[in-house]
């Protein structure tokens, strides 16, 4: 997504400076390096979580043995 992203205002660069808008063209430019310098920051952020210990989930029962277990309002027998 962040690949389409980064050839659209790329292509919306080109197209202003074709086109005389140079103010668009600019502001295409601007998106172009936000998006560009923003996968960059995401992928390190994502690279330091799954190295992370919080990653990591603990295995869990399933809600239905955890309502057993309390024997919720839920669960109860009305028979």
């Amino acid at each position: 997504m962040m690949q389409a992203l980064r050839w659209g205002f790329l292509g919306l660069f080109l197209y202003g400076l074709w086109a005389g808008m140079l103010g668009g063209a600019l502001l295409a430019l601007l998106m172009w390096a936000l998006i560009c310098y923003a996968t960059g920051v995401f992928a390190a952020q994502d690279a330091a979580y799954n190295s992370s210990k919080a990653a990591a989930r603990p295995i869990t029962t399933p809600t239905s043995d955890a309502l057993d277990k309390h024997e919720c309002e839920c669960m109860a027998d009305r028979f």
